[in-house]
């Protein structure tokens, strides 16, 4: 494996069992590692832990919780988390997300359907620039309020199964 490597896709894998995401962390100058659709659970998001040089990180249909998402606090250099279509994640990861990485300029959380616009409220502290909260469970009163609070991030959402864009 190239020590020097910075992007790396293995998304749709199926074989990513933790012996493997260990290794990646032997890559020390990754930022972009997308995991999609490999089934990643919250035992194998602690493989990640030491990869503390990444920017972007896609879990896509990951079965990670909200319990996971404290594996990867030591990636402090986070800008760009994608965990579309992870069922288990709910507002209690919102708030987590907020806590953990300050610095995250975009989030993807489409189609988390646990997540409402109460768990978005506690996003309004980061630097987003952009926010993927398509098919959550969210209202316009709930959309307006975060883009009150969020004047300067792009959300893209839905509201009755129409995709919508705010700025």
């Amino acid at each position: 494996m190239n020590a020097t490597m910075e992007v790396l896709h293995v998304a749709s894998c199926g074989g990513m069992n933790s012996n493997r995401l260990v290794c990646l962390g032997n890559i020390r100058n990754l930022n972009c590692l997308n995991l999609s659709d490999n089934l990643i659970t919250d035992e194998r998001l602690a493989c990640l832990s030491e990869m503390e040089g990444l920017t972007s990180l896609y879990l896509v249909s990951s079965l990670i919780t909200n319990n996971g998402l404290h594996h990867l606090s030591r990636l402090v250099n986070l800008r760009s988390l994608d965990i579309s279509f992870c069922s288990l994640i709910t507002d209690e990861g919102c708030l987590i997300i907020s806590q953990l990485f300050t610095r995250l300029e975009e989030l993807s959380l489409s189609k988390c359907h646990k997540v409402t616009e109460y768990g978005l409220q506690h996003l309004t502290n980061l630097p987003l620039k952009a926010l993927h909260v398509t098919f959550c469970k969210l209202t316009y009163a709930g959309i307006e309020y975060l883009m009150s609070k969020m004047p300067n991030t792009v959300i893209r959402w839905t509201a009755d199964n129409k995709a919508k864009w705010g700025v």
